[in-house]
């Protein structure tokens, strides 16, 4: 409680409107745009298997600066998609290091790089079968992404 105490208050930095594609976690932050500001990715999820949310993927990316420019968006927004208690296959990393980075998603059963501040699909792949027996699903459809840079 002392620790905390020593911290200064947060304030409101900025308010943006997201109505109609807005979530609870689902926020990715990186330069998208290459203009050297931070911009926010927006993931949505549709749950197979509600009322639980196994079995959750992408359903609707949007890609916005912070004063509210949307740069993209792929899949259908849904309002009544807010809310989400497991992680989901979305990123952003220069995956190809050219110095611009790319978004990584998982949606509809495939694995996608696509283009950070067009959305432009740049490359993807199916996902991996899954190995899980009797799963509801034959293929996976991504989790969580990691990247791991060792150079």
């Amino acid at each position: 409680m002392k620790l905390q105490a020593a911290n200064p208050e947060m304030v409101v930095w900025k308010k943006i409107n997201t109505k109609g594609f807005g979530v609870g976690r689902n926020l990715r932050f990186g330069d998208l745009n290459g203009n050297k500001q931070m911009d926010v990715l927006i993931g949505q999820v549709v749950h197979h298997a509600w009322p639980s949310d196994s079995h959750s993927e992408l359903s609707c990316l949007t890609a916005m600066t912070f004063d509210g420019q949307i740069l993209w968006q792929t899949g259908k927004p849904d309002p009544g998609k807010n809310h989400l208690t497991c992680d989901v296959g979305f990123q952003i990393h220069d995956i190809d290091n050219d110095g611009k980075n790319e978004v990584i998603y998982c949606m509809n059963f495939e694995i996608i790089v696509a283009d950070g501040a067009t959305g432009k699909i740049k490359y993807k792949a199916p996902t991996p079968k899954s190995k899980i027996k009797n799963d509801i699903f034959p293929q996976i459809l991504g989790d969580c992404l990691f990247f791991f840079d060792a150079s």
